[in-house]
């Protein structure tokens, strides 16, 4: 044990202190508070606006041009070959011609936008959205009926409000983030992490650095040692991603950008909004339950990365070997989907029983409370039991490889080591 703890410092510490560490800790949050903040900033500093001339031969803004902030519409000022002259000139400059066609069954046919450049989605959602309201008014005066009694005879917009039986609330919406997050980051950190297992063995192997090592401690300390300390860095980091991300999503960007910020959040992805973190202390029991499967996923992956690091020369030969153990968690992250449509799925269910793909997936599943008691435990022994069984698998392939140069192994070759005593 000692060995192995002094093995586990080693890495923890020499990775530690590097910068490369220490920037990819605080780039991670930056980048994922600049994915929320870049495109408000861009917006308010872009004070370009769009000037649509209106050929309204239908009569349909007969009383004002619904202009807004960055969109001017005008009645055109030209007519015939001044006018088409004009849109050719100027680059910002639009034509909206609208005929009485616009009444008829398709009002597309009764509308034609003339540029040099299509418009926005933004500013064609807003122009048939207001036209198509414009119609629809004229057409309910024409028949005797007033918008605000229309109105009143609708039903506003709702939303099913979800509780456990004994009463407590739920967010579908905040689920799905948490589902989304909890998944994500699973899926990234062992990955990245594990090819760090991968390569850390391998430059060791190849500097013939290993050949010290194992003259004083024996290859499964040494593997062991190595995946532990390897663990440690990726959890600490983790901890530093959540504390940084949650403190400038939460404080810095209202404080910079205001309300901006909220709007921003929402258009968002939901694995991104400042919601999706702080859902995590709506569902009891979640961050334990990550870091479980993180732990056991992670130390699982690694000892498989491990071992296929052992069996090459350069990490340039590991290719084609890793493709088999990434495999699994790729499939895992799509099967995560479906857990998030499908939480209490047959496909789901036992997706998150199978100790590579239950990391992921289970994430997914826990965050919209679909797991039960049993099943969560039977899934964390079967973690348990897959992690000692494949790091005594990996074990025996690691004391071979280490000492093996000179030869491009196969799977099979790899697999023939695991049994051979």
């Amino acid at each position: 044990m000692r060995a192995i703890y002094l093995i586990l410092s080693r890495e923890l510490f020499v990775r530690v202190k590097t910068k490369q560490f220490w920037i990819l800790s605080i780039l991670g949050p930056l980048l994922m508070s600049a994915f929320i903040a870049v495109p408000v900033l861009i917006a308010k500093m872009d004070d370009s606006a769009q000037t649509i001339w209106v050929q309204d031969e239908a009569n349909l803004w007969n009383q004002k041009l619904p202009s807004k902030e960055k969109l001017l519409l005008i009645p055109a000022p030209l007519k015939g070959q001044a006018l088409i002259d004009s849109l050719a000139q100027d680059e910002n400059l639009g034509l909206l011609t609208i005929t009485p066609e616009v009444f008829g069954k398709n009002p597309g046919q009764g509308l034609k936008f003339t540029s040099q450049s299509p418009l926005s989605l933004k500013v064609q959602d807003y122009l048939t959205e207001n036209i198509s309201k414009t119609v629809e008014d004229k057409k309910l005066e024409e028949n005797g009926v007033s918008r605000a009694k229309l109105d009143s005879l609708k039903t506003p917009e709702f939303s099913i409000q979800s509780v456990k039986p004994e009463g407590s609330s739920q967010s579908s919406e905040k689920a799905f983030g948490l589902a989304t997050v909890g998944s994500m980051l699973m899926y990234f950190f062992i990955l990245i992490y594990g090819m760090q297992v991968l390569r850390g063995v391998s430059e060791e192997k190849s500097n013939r650095i290993m050949e010290v090592l194992i003259s004083s401690v024996q290859p499964f300390q040494l593997m062991m040692g190595k995946i532990l300390g390897i663990a440690a860095t990726a959890l600490l980091q983790f901890l530093i991603w959540i504390g940084l991300t949650m403190i400038v999503v939460s404080l810095v960007l209202p404080a910079f950008l205001g309300d901006a910020v909220s709007s921003s959040a929402t258009a968002a992805p939901d694995a991104m909004s400042p919601d999706a973190l702080s859902a995590m202390a709506d569902v009891p029991g979640f961050l334990l339950v990550f870091f479980f499967y993180f732990i056991f996923g992670f130390l699982t992956y690694a000892a498989l990365f491990a071992a296929i690091g052992s069996a090459v020369d350069q990490e340039q030969d590991a290719q084609q070997l890793t493709f088999p153990v990434t495999l699994p968690i790729i499939v895992a992250f799509l099967l995560a989907q479906t857990a998030v449509a499908q939480p209490h799925s047959a496909t789901a269910f036992w997706s998150s029983m199978i100790p590579l793909t239950a990391p992921v997936v289970m994430m997914a599943r826990f965050a919209f409370d679909a797991v039960a008691p049993w099943e969560l435990a039977l899934s964390m022994v079967t973690m348990v039991l897959s992690f000692v069984f494949i790091t005594y698998i990996s074990a025996r392939i690691y004391r071979i490889g280490v000492l093996m140069y000179g030869k491009k192994v196969t799977l099979k070759e790899i697999a023939r080591w695991a049994f051979k005593k």
